[in-house]
Order: structure tokens, then sequence, then C-alpha cells
């Protein structure tokens, strides 16, 4: 399979590497912003610090960069393109595009693959974004046996241009699941994966895929954002723990209505999880998120504090906690803490200030 990658990020590099050690990937691409840094990456390619060095990790096939530090690898592309317009008309025969950018970027990328692209055989979307609504807007555009979505829970930190460290790969992963199964590629993409050394699941219906995982999406995500706090500070506040719980439920209350099932991901016991924030009182919850909140992650910041410190504009807010509002919406339900919690992550990002704990807690209770 051809495998053309639209984003070089945390994400799409972690995708580009897993795929490029498996002979089943005959050819990768990647779409970057920059040409001035194309010299560069064709030399040094993108490099990978894991935390732990994962068991058994094998070099990938082309492009390799030995090297003694068993924590320590790196991906090379095989071609390297300045735009989509680019590597959609000089390549016609791509299997699989994966769409890893940010959710706010997917219509616009989706609708230029419609206008540029005309493949001499059929093709896949492979989207990676997190929360729930890209999917839908692209089965706008594209038929449902074209699309694969993927939940993806290895936690990936940039450390600088095209350089990432990658936490419990061996034990964290990603989970895929096509739209429709009459998707052509879902097999093979499956194995390539599987043969890599990734940890990687396949499931039944990629609705409870994707809102299991913006359950896990939506934990410390807008809280972190609006204080500051990495979650190892913030589930110290018992104010928070309570934000949390209250904001879960409201997405576990949509779940019931839509009859659809919190699902096992890679690396994490969803329903477990769900159950916990359902029953547990605020002190046991707490404990147990404290324990949560740094196992596993480092240092990293969630997502949206994460772009908020890049100096982002733009979040995903209304991909997170706003979708969880919408969907409420829709179904004739409230989300009231998602909705003030979208309504805070709006505002930080405009004004660059965060909130103190009591004066979030302070605007949830308002």
């Amino acid at each position: 399979m051809k495998v053309l990658i639209i984003g070089l990020g945390a994400i799409g590099s972690l995708m580009a590497y897993a795929l490029s050690k498996d002979k089943l990937i005959s050819r990768i691409g990647v779409v970057i912003k920059d040409p001035s840094v194309a010299p560069k990456l064709r030399k040094e390619g993108v490099k990978f610090h894991f935390d732990p060095p994962p068991k058994d990790l094998p070099e990938h096939y082309r492009g390799t960069r030995k090297t003694i530090d068993p924590s320590v690898r790196y991906f090379i592309p095989d071609d390297d393109f300045f735009s989509v317009q680019q590597a959609l008309t000089e390549v016609r025969d791509w299997d699989i595009i994966v769409l890893a950018v940010k959710a706010y970027d997917v219509i616009f990328l989706a609708r230029d693959i419609a206008k540029f692209y005309k493949p001499k055989k059929s093709y896949s979307l492979l989207l990676v974004q997190n929360g729930w609504g890209t999917e839908l807007e692209i089965l706008e555009i594209f038929k449902p046996e074209e699309v694969i979505v993927a939940s993806i829970t290895i936690p990936v930190e940039h450390l600088g241009p095209y350089y990432f460290k990658v936490y419990d790969y061996s034990k964290k992963g990603i989970a895929i699941s096509p739209v429709s199964w009459e998707n052509k590629f879902i097999r093979d993409l499956y194995l390539a994966l599987r043969k890599s050394g990734t940890n990687i699941q396949l499931t039944r219906d990629w609705r409870a895929q994707k809102l299991s995982k913006l359950l896990l999406n939506i934990i410390a995500n807008a809280t972190s954002a609006i204080t500051g706090l990495l979650p190892s500070e913030l589930f110290t506040h018992n104010e928070i723990v309570e934000i949390e719980k209250r904001q879960v439920n409201e997405l576990i209350t949509v779940l019931n209505k839509l009859k659809l099932p919190i699902v096992y991901l890679p690396g994490y016991m969803v329903p477990l999880i769900a159950s916990a924030f359902r029953s547990l009182p605020v002190p046991i919850l707490k404990t147990i998120l404290l324990k949560m909140g740094s196992k596993g992650r480092g240092e990293k910041a969630p997502s949206l504090l994460e772009d908020l410190r890049r100096g982002k504009r733009e979040s995903e807010i209304d991909w997170l906690n706003g979708a969880v509002v919408k969907l409420a919406s829709e179904l004739g339900l409230k989300a009231p803490v998602n909705e003030k919690l979208t309504q805070l992550v709006k505002e930080v990002y405009n004004t660059r200030k965060h909130l103190s704990v009591e004066e979030l807690a302070a605007a949830i209770s308002s």
C-alpha cells in the first residue's frame, strides 16, 4: 500500500513511523508546510525518543538511521511534497491518505482532496483527530466505504522541529474502525500496524470508538487549558475533580441516550473509568485521577493547553466539550458544564489569561 500523510505534527509523524516498519506499506509520502526544512528532513528524518524504550521495537525498513540508543528511532519519508495539490496531482495511486491535522482544518483539506485528486483506483481517508464531528463533515463529501476512523491513545510530546517524545508505546496503541465494512483497505492497514509491533485494536462501531475516546479526551483538557495547570496539579483540588465528574457524566448520559457502548481502547479500560466517574464519590475519584494524571504522560500537557502554550489562536474545543453540548442538544438533553467549559476555553484563547482554580469553580457553579 502507498500512504500519504498530510500533517507531519506529533500524530502524523507517529502514524508515519508506525506504518514505515512493515513491508505491506511500500511507500510513504508526507506533505510539509515549509520547503526550507525538506533537505534536513530528507537527511536526518523525524526523531522519536521513546519512554520507556519499547521491547523488540524494530528499525523501519526504509530510510533507516542506525542508533545505539534503544530509546531513539527515526522516520525518513520516501517522498515529500509542499502542498496537498502537488501530492495529489503528481501521484495518482495513493491507497490511504492520512488527515493528521487539527479538527478545524479537516473539512478544508477534504474539499481539496475531492477537488484535486483523480485517482487511478479506489482509496481511503484515515482520520486521526481527537474529539467528535470531523467524521460527520467528511461523510458529507466522501462515501462511508472510503473512510477509516482511528483513535490514538499513545501520548506524544512535541520537543522541537520534527522531534517528539513518545510515552508508553508498547502499552498504549491505536484503535481503528471503518465507517463501512466494505472498505477495501482496513484489513491490510490492520495487518501492517500489527506486524510492525504497534498495539492495534480493530473496533466494530466507529461511533462507539470515537465517543469512548472523547470521554478520555475531555478529562483534564479544558480545565487544564483554563487554569494553565497540568493534570497532576489539577487533581489535587476537590473542586476540579467535581467539575471533571460532572462533565464526564454529561457525556455518559449522551452515550446512554444514543444506546452506544463505552468500549475499551488500547491501554485504557474506558468502561471502568466511566463507571468510576459515575459512581465514586469525589475523594475516592480524586485518588484515582491523581494516579492517572501523571502515569504514562510525564510532563506532557493535555492538547488544549499544549496548543495554547505553542501560541495557537484556534482550538479544538468545539470538537471536544463543544461536541458534547451539540450532541446533547440534538437529543433534547442539556450539558451545562461542558457548555461553560467550552465558553471559558474560548475566552482563554482570546485573552491568553488563565483563571485560578477558585475562579473556575465559581464560573461553573454560577
